[in-house]
């Protein structure tokens, strides 16, 4: 008997569908990041896949790490992280199965630009594609 053909959709792709519907601030990959030269004016979202734990034949877990930017203030950034947490964990899609907060949000600042920023993980149970 041949093992079926399962696939996932990009689990960055399905984040970014979601906050874009339901958020107005940027919400970016990090291959399409360029930091914004004003975060004070233009908070963001940046999602990065960290993990996959695939369990064949139908099943993938990831592990999605969602940082928010604002420049203002970080409480400002904490505050956003946790509206944006509270977003994607109350939103239900076809794109996944289920959805569980893991880490944070946790304030820190960038080293590079000194923007305020909250991260914050989740873990995503991808409903498949096909199969």
């Amino acid at each position: 008997m041949a093992k079926p053909s399962v696939t996932f959709a990009d689990p960055r792709v399905a984040v970014l569908s979601v906050l874009s519907t339901v958020t107005n601030k940027g919400v970016k990959l990090p291959d399409q990041m360029a930091l914004p030269t004003n975060p004070t004016a233009d908070p963001y979202v940046l999602i990065a896949h960290d993990a996959t734990f695939p369990r064949y034949p139908v099943d993938e877990n990831v592990t999605i790490r969602v940082t928010c930017f604002d420049g203002s203030a970080e409480s400002f950034a904490l505050a956003y992280a946790q509206t944006v947490r509270a977003l994607l964990l109350s939103t239900r899609t076809v794109k996944w199965r289920s959805i569980h907060a893991l880490t944070g949000p946790t304030p820190s600042t960038d080293r590079v630009t000194g923007f305020h920023m909250a991260s914050f993980t989740v873990s995503i149970h991808m409903a498949p594609v096909n199969g």
